[in-house]
């Protein structure tokens, strides 16, 4: 009781926020353009597959991002190899 009285007053602030922002009619065309190329491959593979490899690769990407800024904090230590 406490808490969905809670959520409805986060519920509505959120609605009211969200109904604050202007709305667009019209897409850009550069926003068009990028949409239409990225139906082509969402139409070969279903989404769960991107949202996993991309997740996948920006995983392994910021591990060896990481591992790359603390090999350089150590190196720069005088006397550790």
């Amino acid at each position: 009781m406490i808490t969905e009285s809670l959520f409805d007053i986060i519920f509505e602030v959120n609605e009211l926020i969200i109904n604050m922002l202007p709305q667009i009619h019209a897409l850009p065309n550069w926003l068009q353009y990028t949409i239409n190329i990225i139906k082509v491959p969402l139409s070969i593979f279903p989404i769960d597959v991107w949202v996993t490899v991309i997740g996948s690769v920006v995983m392994w990407y910021g591990l060896q991002l990481g591992w790359a800024t603390v090999e350089w904090i150590y190196k720069k230590i005088p006397g550790v190899d």
